[in-house]
């Protein structure tokens, strides 16, 4: 998964890569309504985007102690 992630992001090179695992709990966070163009984000759009992962990692950390 990792060298797939590596692959694609980075054409191949060295792309350092941090992961926790947080019990066997998921969550998923849309970009629906957030402000951008195509798949690219406006600064309003990223920062929406980063309080929504914020939010539920948070949920998620609670959730696992």
């Amino acid at each position: 998964m990792i060298e797939n992630l590596r692959k694609e992001l980075a054409g191949g090179k060295s792309l350092p890569v941090v992961f926790d695992q947080l019990d066997t709990k998921t969550a998923c966070v849309t970009t629906e309504g957030l402000k951008g163009e195509g798949m690219f984000f406006f600064t309003e759009g990223y920062r929406g985007l980063g309080e929504r992962y914020a939010k539920e990692i948070i949920g998620l950390l609670k959730a696992s102690q």
